[in-house]
């Protein structure tokens, strides 16, 4: 007969986990701290299987509360370079850029913070939407570096 356990947020370790090398070993408590978020770090996007490197350009609202507005950027002699703006037209739906919300946080771990809502913001209703996908912040990695 199976033992069914009841469910628990994804930050939690499980009261019966043991042994070395589990999962949950590396998982850190999911606070909001200042340094978690800032102007400059890296960050992946994964929409579906492929991953893409994106940077965080702009911070609003207070700690705890925040929207991180991040743009993709291409890796060039060794060092990644975020793109220019987006160039709209009067078909855009979307500004171009990805955001994600501070209060979002999926779980944190020695090697990032994933957040597994994404979201792009129409320009016809200025309302942010949610999109496939998660992205995980602190690291940067692509599947097929694209070189300028």
């Amino acid at each position: 007969m199976t033992k069914l356990y009841e469910v628990e947020p994804m930050h939690q370790k499980p009261k019966d986990a043991k042994g070395e090398g589990f999962l949950w070993d590396d998982i850190i408590e999911c606070v909001p701290e200042e340094n978690d978020l800032y102007v400059g770090k890296g960050a992946t996007y994964t929409p579906f299987q492929c991953s893409y490197p994106y940077t965080i350009v702009e911070l609003t609202g207070k700690l705890g509360n925040r929207i991180a507005k991040l743009r993709d950027c291409d890796l060039k002699n060794g060092e990644y370079v975020t793109r220019g703006e987006p160039k709209l037209d009067e078909y855009s739906r979307t500004d171009g850029f990805i955001y994600i919300k501070e209060k979002d946080i999926s779980f944190k771990r020695l090697s990032g913070i994933f957040y597994d809502k994404v979201y792009e913001k129409n320009l016809a209703t200025n309302r942010l939407r949610k999109v496939i996908g998660g992205v995980k912040v602190g690291e940067r990695r692509w599947d097929v570096p694209r070189e300028i």
